[in-house]
């Protein structure tokens, strides 16, 4: 990330996660004034993608950066 430059840095898990096709939606709202976006898995219609342990961890993980960085 050091080395990035330009207006706007897109990065992505190699996992394939997520659609490099994604890229264009995420941008458009990063174009229309949101600071940041970010892709979930969670949000995609298809149910859940993940055991239910590591669905409560992310749930607990991200309301733990919630709280501290006062997101909401």
């Amino acid at each position: 990330m050091d080395k990035a430059r330009g207006d706007v840095i897109v990065t992505m898990d190699s996992d394939g996660e997520h659609s490099p096709c994604d890229i264009i939606e995420l941008l458009k709202r990063s174009f229309e004034g949101t600071d940041v976006v970010a892709g979930s898995r969670f949000m995609n219609g298809s149910g859940n993608p993940t055991s239910n342990i590591h669905y409560i961890g992310n749930q607990l993980f991200n309301t733990v950066i919630m709280v501290l960085t006062g997101g909401g």
